[in-house]
């Protein structure tokens, strides 16, 4: 006689039921799995470790100019599963980034990677079908102009219908829409300075500000001021000056950090800071909120220095910001480090935010012409007229000129030419130097796959180089769809979860005849791949292995033919409770969606 049991549960495949009933069963009757359905959320569907995990990239070399200068990074050792997969994708884009660094051997210009991925909730511009990799040069821009003509951008179309293209917000704390004064004069060295409006009084509060409304380049990036001018003011010290800084968040603007905290820029936001005060006092670094006065005072700071004054430089290169004083000499400069920090993988993932908070009064306390690089990937997939797009560098200009003549770190390049990078502006320019670059990314063909790339191009779990034309870069238009000054990957299809396993279903109520050898040390659950020694064996529980070749977490098995496993009754018997698991391959755990259902047979003695 063959007797039937359904068993369902929802707690990560744990079966349990108590029969009222019972099953009455004979002596050395047996049992066997009919079928099993479930959805596990937790499946395996890649791997990413030694063997995979390391990504390259090389900038600085043009098509005719082998051997390639790599940098490489290494994607956070983690299995990923269809629970987790967008995890890949965030880590991928900052591994990416990790991997650029502006040198005179590995790139001459600033940039980013951005990843985006279907369903990215963090997205708010649009959506993508497939896994997509943008690369894209950032050029060093004025802030409050653009470069080429030196028009001024605005901060508040209403208030300032002149201005275009908003890429900052300004401080109005006292009521007027212009509180910090822009100079307007057409030539190099002056265009951009800020200092605080006529009338408006010195300060020791962050209530005249402004801060970038997109996010700093999260590869390598640069965000430079001159102290244009430094005077005592004769009052406290907190009131004199100027400080700049960066704001490290997981918000995708500052304005409601900022609203929150009265109009202010609070110590949260004060992620990492130098302000300068009086002539006389040493730069003060302020680190999350804490202050630290440093060993370095100001050299030159007076206004009619011009380009001989103090810089401050804050630059990204991988995964290190380096912030320093740039003092001019005719020898080419000093720099003079005040702080470096090593961005985490999850600081990598935040969103950075330039700002300036001005306290001294207008003849007292000037910012020199500001530059940074911004993120340069804004909105890259147009929803309608209300979003602007950087696709062809709209918002950011495409050049790093200012007015026709040299770039930011070039005008310095008299007294400072030890201490500044070597940007090529042809990049920007020069359709033919830009159409030459060759730029390469070396990954794994296990991780390709599994953002979506064809098997069939990338095969085996080897690196493969990507590169022209794949990645050719242009500023002619030749590809509209992929933009200026950068290159798109697209994905083949949709990202390729492939899931191999064999779970086990345990009988934990009844010892059954079943045995196993899967591991050298039961006790420490020690295995040794690829091993020739001999695996040591035990009697297990084991009512049924279950191969699966799965790519989507559900579960269905069938028996196509039924194996009876003894129960080791010896005696007839009445089975008033009955416990069961499924674990993986390694006796784990699975983590499951809704309801799962089991059928058993159990046939008596014949």
């Amino acid at each position: 006689m063959v007797k039937l049991l359904r068993l369902t549960t929802e707690n990560d495949l744990k079966f349990e039921a108590n029969l009222d009933a019972g099953i009455e069963v004979t002596e050395n009757s047996q049992i066997a799995l009919q079928n099993l359905t479930f959805e596990s959320t937790d499946f395996s569907a890649l791997s990413v470790d030694a063997s995979n995990q390391f990504i390259s990239f090389s900038l600085d070399r043009t098509a005719n100019e082998p051997p390639y200068v790599f940098l490489s990074e290494a994607l956070t050792n983690k299995t990923y599963k269809k629970s987790n997969i967008a995890d890949l994708y965030k880590d991928l884009e900052s591994t990416l980034n990790s991997c650029l660094e502006v040198s005179s051997t590995t790139g001459d210009a600033f940039g980013c990677f951005k990843v985006l991925y279907p369903n990215d909730p963090d997205y708010v511009y649009g959506q993508v079908e497939k896994v997509t990799i943008i690369f894209k040069l950032s050029p060093v821009i004025l802030w409050f102009n653009f470069n080429d003509t030196g028009d001024r951008r605005s901060w508040d179309p209403v208030l300032d219908p002149s201005g275009a293209t908003p890429i900052f917000t300004i401080s109005s704390k006292t009521g007027l829409p212009f509180e910090i004064d822009l100079d307007t004069s057409n030539n190099a060295i002056n265009l951009g300075n800020a200092s605080l409006g006529s009338g408006v009084l010195a300060t020791s509060e962050y209530i005249h500000y402004a801060y970038a409304d997109y996010p700093w380049c999260k590869g390598t990036s640069c965000w430079m001021v001159r102290i244009g001018n430094l005077i005592d003011n004769g009052g406290a010290k907190n009131t004199n000056g100027f400080s700049i800084g960066i704001a490290l968040t997981n918000e995708k603007s500052l304005d409601a950090l900022v609203d929150a905290a009265g109009d202010i820029i609070p110590d949260s936001l004060k992620s990492f800071e130098v302000r300068v005060s009086r002539p006389t006092d040493p730069y003060e670094k302020i680190i999350n909120g804490v202050t630290t006065i440093t060993a370095i005072t100001p050299n030159s700071v007076i206004v009619a220095n011009g380009f001989a004054n103090d810089h401050i430089l804050f630059e990204k290169n991988g995964t290190g910001l380096s912030i320093s004083i740039l003092q001019g000499t005719s020898g080419g400069g000093v720099s003079l480090p005040i702080h470096s920090h090593l961005f985490t993988r999850e600081e990598m993932n935040k969103n950075m935010f330039p700002y300036f908070a001005i306290f001294g009064a207008n003849a007292d306390a000037m910012i020199g012409r500001p530059v940074v690089t911004l993120d340069p990937i804004i909105n890259p997939f147009k929803l309608d007229s209300l979003y602007e797009t950087n696709d062809n560098m709209e918002i950011t200009g495409l050049t790093q000129n200012i007015l026709g003549g040299d770039n930011a770190f070039e005008a310095m390049s008299q007294l400072y030419s030890a201490v500044i990078p070597d940007l090529q502006n042809e990049l920007f320019s020069d359709n033919e130097v830009v159409s030459q670059y060759n730029p390469v990314i070396k990954m794994n063909g296990s991780i390709l796959r599994a953002l979506g790339y064809d098997e069939s191009s990338y095969p085996n779990n080897i690196p493969y180089n990507i590169q022209r034309p794949l990645t050719t870069m242009s500023i002619n238009d030749i590809e509209p769809e992929a933009g200026l000054v950068q290159f798109v990957l697209v994905a083949d299809g949709l990202s390729v979860l492939v899931n191999s396993d064999n779970y086990i279903v345990v009988l934990d109520s009844n010892p059954l005849h079943s045995y196993d050898a899967s591991k050298f040390d039961y006790s420490n659950n020690i295995t040794i791949p690829n091993s020739s020694k001999a695996k040591r064996g035990r009697r297990l529980n084991i009512l049924a292995t279950i191969p699966v070749n799965d790519n989507n977490g559900f579960i269905e098995f069938n028996a196509n033919e039924l194996v009876y496993i003894d129960l080791d009754n010896k005696y007839p018997q009445v089975i008033k409770n009955i416990r069961l698991r499924v674990l993986n391959k390694n006796f784990d755990e699975i983590e499951t969606n809704g309801e799962s259902v089991m059928t058993l047979l159990i046939k008596d003695k014949l």
